[in-house]
């Protein structure tokens, strides 16, 4: 008999732990298909699109593009943030409020910017000077659009690669449009913290027949350089531009961009791609086992 009590006590034992494994597996099962597919697609994926946004943001600089966090504003308000891990949520509250002290910073820098470059534009060029350019710079362009064979029916707007103004188009010629005033890259807040690297690409795409715009919403004469301007004052444009960078230097919200733009950044595609991990797989084993 005691050796019968022995073995009835080894399977209950064993029916005992093989009951709670298919208890854990059907409750763990249960676990990761409920709501899975409605945590995927109303919490992580807006997050994501989120991070695009302020990945965007970060990288132009612009106070154009603000890095507004839609899809995270709507989940508070509807209480279903609480379902991203504290972790997570944490992370994602503290960046939202890192880029909007970084986008807020962009404002007085390109104020300062304006101001001061146009000073200095001003003491090398008068309004009467950009007027006699302008008007031999339209002729130019026009000259060479009517020296080409043929009647074009489009014009090519210029470069992707950097902010900046197309030229002008003249439709009311019988050939076709043609190009008739200038354009041109623009110096932007971006050029401003990344200089003077920045400076290679904006001596790529100014031409002679260009400005170097210096505020990307208004044409005031004073916010515009030409490369003759620049020829006269026998000068460089990173030189040119260097007493005005030394300013800015001594601005504590352009330090701000300066010194934080770069970690931001990192932070933005760390979290991206724990999202990325969390569109796959809305509910690991992790949140199961430490909720």
């Amino acid at each position: 008999m005691p050796r019968w009590s022995n073995v009835s006590r080894k399977a209950k034992v064993i029916w005992g732990i093989i009951a709670a494994i298919i208890t854990g597996l059907t409750a763990y099962n249960g676990y990761k298909t409920t709501g899975a597919d409605e945590l995927r697609t109303r919490v992580y994926q807006p997050l994501y699109s989120d991070l695009v946004v302020v990945e965007q943001a970060l990288q132009t600089v612009s106070a154009e593009k603000p890095p507004v966090m839609k899809a995270l504003s709507e989940l508070r308000q509807t209480g279903a943030f609480a379902r991203v891990p504290i972790h997570l949520r944490e992370r994602i509250v503290k960046l939202s409020d890192d880029v909007s002290r970084f986008h807020t910073a962009i404002f007085p820098v390109r104020e300062l910017v304006v101001r001061e470059t146009s000073s200095r534009i001003s003491q090398v060029r008068s309004e009467n000077a950009h007027r006699v350019w302008h008007e031999k710079t339209v002729n130019v362009l026009r000259q060479r659009a009517r020296s080409q064979k043929g009647f074009s029916d489009s014009v090519s707007l210029g470069s992707f690669r950097h902010e900046g103004r197309s030229r002008g188009i003249y439709l009311r010629d019988p050939r076709g449009p043609m190009i008739d005033t200038p354009g041109g890259p623009t110096f932007v807040v971006r050029d401003w913290v990344e200089y003077p690297a920045s400076i290679r690409l904006i001596e790529e795409l100014w031409t002679d027949e260009d400005y170097l715009y210096f505020n990307e919403n208004v044409d005031g004469w004073y916010y515009q350089l030409t490369r003759e301007d620049l020829q006269r004052l026998h000068t460089s444009l990173t030189e040119f531009l260097r007493p005005v960078y030394e300013i800015l230097k001594q601005n504590d919200q352009f330090n701000l961009l300066i010194n934080v733009r770069s970690a931001l950044l990192l932070e933005t595609r760390d979290i991206q791609a724990v999202l990325t991990d969390r569109v796959r797989d809305p509910k690991p084993l992790g949140d199961w086992v430490w909720r």
